[in-house]
């Protein structure tokens, strides 16, 4: 569920049963209700993986 608030967006992980059980649909007002003292936090997109010298043989 992702949330408008001004400029700024509340995103949240909710079921499937939840969305049904609230009624919620695209576009309609809703009610962000934060009690929880965890916040999780993530990157938008995943870091590049890092870069690994080539290995190098001896040749003969």
């Amino acid at each position: 569920v992702r949330l408008r608030l001004g400029d700024q967006y509340l995103t949240a992980v909710i079921t499937a049963d939840a969305v049904q059980a609230l009624r919620l649909r695209r576009g309609e007002d809703a009610l962000a209700i934060i009690k929880s003292t965890e916040v999780m936090i993530a990157r938008a997109t995943p870091p590049a993986p890092p870069v690994r010298p080539a290995r190098r043989t001896r040749g003969t």
